[in-house]
């Protein structure tokens, strides 16, 4: 994976249709898949909206343990 290990594909700019081409190609590959982790305050945007399961962390643990 030369590096990479996830992409973000849960974003409150991005499309449900690239969304779920982002998903795909995550799953593809191997990736991790992950939310927005950062909050703008954009109007309408709660905190938290875009999150990562918890198969993702405890991947997201191995890695940063490996």
């Amino acid at each position: 994976s030369l590096g990479l290990n996830g992409i973000e594909v849960g974003h409150p700019d991005n499309p449900e249709a690239y969304q779920t081409l982002f998903a795909k190609i995550a799953i593809e590959l191997g990736l991790l898949q992950f939310g927005g982790s950062d909050y703008h305050k954009r109007e309408g945007e709660k905190p938290g909206e875009f999150r990562s399961n918890l198969e993702n962390l405890d991947r997201l643990q191995e890695v940063l343990n490996s």
